[in-house]
Parts: C-alpha cells; sequence; structure tokens
C-alpha cells in the first residue's frame, strides 16, 4: 500500500469514527499545508470535520476555493453543509445545495457513489420538512446506489434514514430493526462515530416509545458517558429525552436541574429545534408546578424562534400545552388543533387522543406509553399497580383526575403501600403503613383542628390519657413522616393538635373504584354518592337540617328519623348502615352527640349512641 492511500484510509477511519479534532489538526491549512496541496479526499474530510465541530463559517470558506469541476468532492461536501445547515436551522442554505445538486443528475459524469450522494442529501432534506413518506422513497433510491457501487457507508447511511422514516410514520419496531442494520453497517467497516450516532437514535426511540420502559434512564446515563465531547448535538438529544423520561416518572425537580446544568450548552449550539425541544420540556415543569404564566410566556417566546415549515413536530407540542394551559386559565376556551392534520404517527396519537369526537385505533404493540395511555380511557383498579410496577408515576394525575399542580396521598395500591404526588414529583412507598397509619392521615385531615382526645378515641379507640398515648401518637406521626420522605411537612402541628396540609388531597382505593365505575375518566363520582343513584343522592342532599350553624348531612338525618327512645346504634352499625368508613361514621357520630341530638354511653370501643328525647 502506498504512503498516500495509507494516510487517506487514517483519515477515512478518523473521520467515520467521530475523531474529528484530529483530522483538523493533522490537516489543518497552514503556510507549509497549502490548501491547494491537499488531494480530495483530505480537503473532503477537512470540510467535514470542520461542519461536525461547529466550525461551519471556516468550512464555507475553504468550500468557495475548491475546484468545481470535481464533482466527486463537490457532492461530498454538500451532502455534510447540508446536514450542518440543517442542524443549525440554516434552512434556505441547504434547499439551495439540493437544488444544485438536482441540476447535476443528467452529467454522465456521475458514478454510482455521486448518485448516492445526491439522493441521500434529497432524502434528508425532505425528512427535515416532514415528508417521510417521499423522504423513504429517495433514501431507498439512495440504498440502490450504494449497493450497486459497493459502497457500504452509504449502505449504512441510507437504511439509517430509512429507518427514522418508518418511525416517523408509525412502522416503529420495524424502524428500529432497520436501524439496527444501518448499525451493522457501520460497525462492519468500524466507523464508530455513525455507529454511536444511530445507537443514541435507536436508544432515544425505545425510550420514546416505552419499549426499554425499565432500563431507558440507565442506557441514556451511559450513553452519555460515552459521548465525545465534541459531540454536541448527539448529547442535547439525549439530555432532552432523559428529561422526558424524568417528569413521565415524577421526577420534576431532577429534569429541572437537568436542564439547568446544561441550558447553556443546548443554546451554545444554535439549533433551533432543541432550543425549542428545551424551552417546551422546562414550561411543562412549570405547569407541573402550578406557574401557568411563566410556562405560557415561556412557551411563546419559544415560538418566536421556529420555523413553521420545518420545526412543525416542536411547535404542535407548544401549541398542545399553550392550549391546556390556556383552557385551565380560560375553561371557555375553544382550540383549532383538532382540526389540523397530523404530522406525524406521534403527532396524530396525540391529538386523537385529545379530541374525543375520534375513535381511530392504532395498532398495539408498536408504541406501549402510547396504548397504555390510551387504555385509560376506561380503566380498571389495576392501572394504579401499573403505574408502581412501570414507574410511570407522571401520570398519577390523569389517572386520579387531579391537576398536574397538586398534591396528592394515595393509601394504596396494595396493603401497606402509598403513592404520594405533589407539582410533578412522585413517591412510591412500597411497604411500611400499617391500617392504623391509614386510619389517622384519615382522622387529620378530615376533621381541622381534632384534639388528641378525638384522635386517640376515634384511631385506636382508646380512653385518652396524655401520659400513654401522647407517646403513641407522636411515634405513629414520627414513623408515617419518615414513610413520607420529601413530603414529611405535609403533616403540621397547630394549635395542639396535627393535621394534614389543607393543600394535601387524600385518596383510597374505594376513590379509585368510584372513578371507574363510570366509562369516562373525566366523570367522577364521590365516595359518599357510591352506594346512590344520581336522583336519589340530589333529593337527599337536598334536605339538609341547620343546627347551631351546623350542617346536618343526609345520613345524619336519616338517622335521626329512623331512631327512637328505644333505639341503640354504634359506630360499626352506623358504617354498615351508610355504607362509609368507621372514621365517617365516628366522625358524623361525634358531630350529633356535641349537638346534643345523640346521648355517648360507654368509652372506646363499647361506645354506644341513644337519641336525645330532651
Amino acid at each position: 500500500m502506498s504512503k498516500n492511500k495509507s494516510i487517506a484510509k487514517n483519515l477515512y477511519n478518523n473521520f467515520y469514527s467521530g475523531n474529528y479534532e484530529f483530522i483538523i489538526q493533522s490537516l489543518e491549512v497552514t503556510p507549509k499545508n497549502k490548501m491547494h496541496d491537499l488531494d480530495s479526499v483530505s480537503l473532503g474530510l477537512y470540510i467535514g470535520s470542520l461542519i461536525f465541530t461547529g466550525q461551519i463559517k471556516e468550512a464555507e470558506i475553504i468550500y468557495q476555493e475548491i475546484d468545481k469541476k470535481k464533482l466527486s468532492l463537490l457532492l461530498f461536501c454538500r451532502f455534510y453543509f447540508t446536514i450542518g445547515y440543517i442542524r443549525l436551522s440554516l434552512y434556505e442554505k441547504a434547499k439551495n445545495l439540493v437544488h444544485d445538486n438536482l441540476a447535476l443528475l443528467n452529467s454522465p459524469k456521475l458514478n454510482s457513489e455521486d448518485l448516492f450522494y445526491i439522493y441521500q442529501t434529497l432524502a434528508f432534506y425532505r425528512f427535515t420538512f416532514g415528508s417521510f413518506l417521499k423522504a423513504k422513497r429517495w433514501a431507498d433510491k439512495a440504498y440502490q446506489y450504494a449497493f450497486q457501487g459497493k459502497f457500504t457507508y452509504g449502505l449504512g447511511l441510507s437504511t439509517d434514514l430509512i429507518g427514522h422514516c418508518l418511525v416517523q410514520i408509525g412502522l416503529i419496531h420495524k424502524g428500529l430493526s432497520t436501524l439496527e442494520k444501518s448499525y451493522n453497517f457501520f460497525n462492519s467497516i468500524q466507523y464508530g462515530g455513525n455507529a454511536t450516532a444511530v445507537q443514541i437514535s435507536i436508544i432515544i426511540y425505545r425510550a420514546q416509545y416505552g419499549i426499554d420502559l425499565l432500563t431507558s434512564e440507565s442506557q441514556i446515563q451511559k450513553a452519555l458517558k460515552k459521548l465525545a465531547p465534541t459531540d454536541t448535538y448527539s448529547k442535547g438529544e439525549l439530555i432532552l429525552e432523559y428529561a422526558r423520561q424524568m417528569l413521565i416518572r415524577g421526577q420534576a425537580q431532577k429534569a429541572q436541574h437537568l436542564l439547568d446544568e446544561n441550558s447553556n450548552e443546548i443554546y451554545r449550539f444554535e439549533n433551533k429545534y432543541q432550543a425549542g425541544l428545551f424551552n417546551f420540556r422546562y414550561a411543562t415543569i412549570l405547569f407541573y408546578k402550578g406557574e401557568y404564566h411563566a410556562a405560557l410566556t415561556l412557551l411563546r417566546a419559544a415560538k418566536v424562534n421556529l420555523n413553521p415549515n420545518v420545526d412543525f413536530q416542536i411547535l404542535r407540542q407548544i401549541e398542545g400545552l399553550e392550549w391546556k394551559i390556556s383552557a385551565l386559565l380560560n375553561p371557555n376556551l375553544s382550540s383549532n388543533l383538532f382540526t389540523k392534520k397530523p404530522i406525524s404517527y406521534f403527532d396524530e396519537r396525540i391529538q386523537n387522543r385529545m379530541n374525543p369526537s375520534t375513535n381511530k385505533i392504532f395498532n398495539k404493540g408498536e408504541d406501549f406509553i402510547g396504548d397504555w395511555i390510551d387504555s385509560l380511557k376506561a380503566f380498571d383498579i389495576d392501572k394504579i399497580k401499573e403505574i408502581t410496577k412501570n414507574r410511570l408515576f407522571g401520570f398519577i394525575p390523569l389517572l386520579l383526575k387531579i391537576k398536574n399542580s397538586d398534591s396528592v396521598i394515595f393509601l394504596g395500591p396494595n396493603r401497606g403501600q402509598a403513592l404520594l404526588y405533589s407539582k410533578g414529583d412522585a413517591l412510591f412507598v412500597p411497604s411500611g403503613f400499617t391500617s392504623t397509619m391509614y386510619k389517622l392521615l384519615s382522622v387529620i385531615k378530615t376533621n381541622k383542628g381534632i384534639s388528641k382526645e378525638n384522635i386517640i378515641e376515634t384511631v385506636w379507640g382508646y380512653q385518652y390519657r396524655p401520659d400513654v398515648h401522647d407517646k403513641i401518637l407522636h411515634t405513629t406521626i414520627s414513623k408515617i413522616r419518615k414513610l413520607m420522605g420529601p413530603f414529611h411537612f405535609w403533616i403540621e402541628w397547630k394549635e395542639g393538635s396535627y393535621l394534614l396540609n389543607q393543600f394535601v388531597d387524600l385518596k383510597t382505593r374505594d376513590y379509585l373504584t368510584a372513578v371507574s365505575s363510570k366509562n369516562s375518566l373525566f366523570e367522577v363520582n364521590s365516595q359518599d354518592h357510591k352506594t346512590l343513584s344520581d336522583s336519589q343522592f340530589s333529593k337527599l342532599e337536598n334536605t339538609s337540617i341547620i343546627e347551631n350553624q351546623k350542617i346536618l348531612n343526609y345520613r345524619q338525618i336519616k338517622l335521626l328519623q329512623k331512631m327512637n327512645k328505644e333505639s341503640v346504634t354504634d359506630v360499626s352499625d352506623y358504617s354498615n348502615q351508610f355504607k362509609v368508613s368507621k372514621i365517617t361514621a365516628c366522625r358524623d357520630l361525634t358531630e350529633l352527640t356535641k349537638l346534643k341530638k345523640l346521648v355517648k354511653l360507654g368509652n372506646a370501643r363499647a361506645t354506644k349512641y341513644i337519641k336525645n328525647e330532651n
């Protein structure tokens, strides 16, 4: 092998392995190494390396000086300039290069490799503008010429683009399989840089569509560690998907910290699509926190810098979140989002889910997360178990029919477990909660300002003795706070007793039963309504008695109407009669006793109640 061929092979290997800095340093144009002294291969690789390291202006200067009669060099450089321009959102410049290439199609001097670059450049440009079927057709054509010319690098590039097209039209598993072929092509010729880029695409898609649901975060972390420091574009892609994974797993604070750490680098790279996606992710976090106006401001600022003809996918996501926030602030708001033509499979699926009038069924198994969200339209109680199994804690608000900015404790789904959620952050407690703890949380939530005496009597059934029972109460509260982790402050001490923060809701398995009794996820009956028809409850609800500024509920009214001077009731009897918890029963009976409608006999578990005839 001649010395020149050996040098060329070494340059090729370094270029396709992503060692762009090595090539720049080796071929740097100096007085001793003039540009015209470099052969076409070296010059093309040098220009490509400048483009991929963000030095596109320097690459343009050198490109202007090359001999335009060297068609192979020209087409090689135009391909990489097109990639570079699109990454920097310089779409008009990319368009001009595509047109220049098409003008050369009738030239008799073109070989198979030249024709590959013409069609691959065109396919990449079409893909950028959302014409995925056309892009696939031109990428198939590029593959044919690469195959004819036994151009393995071209086979890798064309199958890579075909794989992306298939994913965008909804054939996700076929697309991933095609990307695996591309990865194998690049590996066979030891082009590590391209192989890494394809591998990153595979990791992101598998994470996005829930194919590697339990391992996607760790795979993204590993990819970030292996990434070359100069590959800022791939780093941005991984960071933004990593933030999304954190959000759907109920880790909003971690996602915000990740974005804060990498904001300068993402903005510095000047890719408008990535900057727009960054703003969208950050606005989503603000939305979860209930900072609606700040989120809207960020979304609207992001739209200014995006090109609607190119950045349509991120623009549609921005518009969707903008509409969701605006609808919260103005419930009468209407939207034209449902009438817009879907751009990709991902976009169509979201649009179908938001529009109740459409019932399109998508191929199950392609998109696990999409399938799972769609199944929530008519879910059963096991959905909460699927959340804990697959760590999809970010969907708790959707399942429990609460706002993303709400705070809630869900007691369940299994005995001893609890789910805590607040403003995009979630904690799953797999074990440790006892039935006594459940009762205690319910009591301090539903009875504001309840005394320690009443807490001990209601939860434990003991006659209160401070020297004995204060320690029991304080110890149990301490254990609950420990289990609640970062949300321990929700249990407050005020005016000599405990209470659950007024902004924290408490939901039980009974709540999910009430929700699942409806066909729609968005219609919920309260727990007190669950044994009555709507008409029955309406009649009872309108029947109330005001006693000493206290409104009696229908259960209390019905009990008083039913009881006579010989009647006796207790907590268990009341609970069974009205299908409510013993805590609710105890509260109702205690209120009637305070109003002197009932007389309390005995203490603790032997407590009975009779009607006060006076």
